[in-house]
């Protein structure tokens, strides 16, 4: 799935195996085995190849490649991806994860062990529909990337910077040195 869906990027960003394999670089061979799903592509390269081909479908299925969870695959089947259609059911969505959230909302404040057998399978139904919502605001960010022409990767990263900036995230670096201390 991986290598056909690098293929389908790489041709739909209007670059040859050639064009991609110079820029990383590799042999072209290389570039053909890893589209075949011959040759594994390791996580370096993916993001790599995802950064060099510049496509919001190949970064998700190489973090799907990667970690399996914790993101939402790119949706290629029966799917209007068209911007109109896909904030609509973002709004559907957003509005589900606030009628379940408020609902549960007592049980989430309590303390574990206060909670219902019942209260725990509604947040369970809960974290479900926010997981739901967060697909579709993916997919709604990705959608508005595409249509008009904005950087993703790079509006990712301005996020990741102002996440650092206000101290609720480090870098690599300063975690190791924490973990040193």
């Amino acid at each position: 799935m991986l290598g056909q869906v690098l293929r389908e990027e790489r041709e739909a960003a209007g670059l040859t195996q050639e064009a991609v394999a110079r820029r990383i670089p590799v042999n072209r061979s290389l570039v053909s085995r890893w589209e075949s799903g011959e040759t594994a592509i390791g996580p370096e390269m993916l993001k790599r190849l995802a950064e060099i081909i510049g496509s919001e479908r190949l970064y998700r299925e190489a973090a799907l490649a990667v970690s399996s969870v914790f993101v939402s695959p790119a949706l290629d089947g029966a799917v209007d991806l068209h911007r109109a259609n896909v904030l609509a059911v973002w709004r559907e969505e957003m509005q589900e994860a606030l009628e379940i959230i408020n609902e549960v909302e007592r049980a989430i404040t309590r303390a574990p062990e206060g909670v219902t057998e019942q209260d725990r399978q509604r947040i369970r139904e809960a974290v479900h529909q926010v997981i739901d919502l967060e697909a579709a605001c993916e997919h709604l960010v990705a959608a508005l990337a595409r249509t008009y022409a904005l950087d993703l990767v790079g509006l990712y990263k301005e996020h990741h910077d102002k996440l650092r900036a206000r101290g609720y995230t480090r870098t690599r670096r300063q975690a190791d040195q924490a973990e040193v201390a």
